[in-house]
């Protein structure tokens, strides 16, 4: 097979670190700066392609796991998420590990410690992991350069997601940070602070917030509204002044998070 694109790889590392993703989501995590219509075009032909190679399997997003090691073909009509095939975890293990094998490896350096296939994934939870994607969307909106830059050349923060929303097995030694959403990285992919999806009722995320502030590693909060993003930005100067402060040196001027 001859060797993947840059924006192959890095479609087929969004797969693996989400778990599974539809053509929408890819369109808009791979093609942020994009024209919406346009993205989902090449989203499509690229996840074609992808598939054709056999390194992505479509499936139904309310399709159960499957029972082997295989899934039927996705109904007409019915929305479809993309998981890596066997091949197409191998295909990432092998760009990754070499480069990253300091991280957590078993002696014997078994690849499969990062990434899996996804034929026995659940795909029950595309609702709930939307806001989460749309924050990795507009983040890397902002952060992305307009051109067709090697995504592994970028000298920008990148975000991933991990604990229940990430599906990869320790990439990049991220599991550590697993009590987040999402993390931000730089172009090393060191960490640089936690990111936590508030949840919608008030006393649960100032409870979180609380809790995250004790772990003490740097976290940025995320909200639907304003008024809310305050509270809890006071919530955790509050519990956590020093922590609080370094985040705040991080942030653009005027920008609270």
């Amino acid at each position: 097979m001859k060797s993947l694109t840059p924006q192959q790889l890095h479609i087929l590392t969004l797969l693996g670190t989400f778990g599974y993703l539809s053509t929408r989501d890819v369109s808009k995590l791979a093609w942020p700066n994009s024209e919406s219509h346009s993205a989902h075009v090449m989203a499509q032909a690229s996840l074609s392609r992808l598939a054709d190679l056999g390194l992505v399997l479509a499936r139904d997003l309310r399709e159960r796991p499957a029972a082997k090691r295989e899934a039927p073909p996705p109904k007409t009509g019915i929305a479809k998420g993309y998981v890596l095939t066997k091949r197409g975890a191998e295909e990432l293990n092998n760009h990754w590990m070499p480069e990253y094998s300091v991280y957590d490896l078993p002696e014997d350096g078994n690849a499969s410690l990062w990434f899996a296939d996804g034929y026995n994934l659940s795909l029950k939870d595309h609702v709930v992991r939307a806001p989460v994607i749309e924050l990795c969307h507009q983040m890397t909106r902002q952060w992305s350069p307009l051109d067709d830059t090697d995504p592994t050349e970028q000298t920008f923060l990148s975000i991933l997601p991990v604990g229940p929303r990430g599906a990869s097995r320790n990439f990049l030694g991220l599991k550590a940070y697993s009590h987040f959403d999402a993390v931000l990285v730089n172009n090393r992919f060191e960490f640089v602070a936690g990111v936590y999806l508030a949840d919608p009722l008030t006393s649960t995320a100032t409870a979180k917030v609380s809790k995250l502030s004790k772990q003490g590693d740097p976290f940025l909060i995320a909200v639907d509204r304003p008024p809310r993003l305050l509270t809890l930005v006071k919530w955790r100067e509050r519990i956590a002044p020093a922590l609080a402060a370094a985040v705040e040196k991080e942030l653009p001027p005027g920008l609270e998070a």
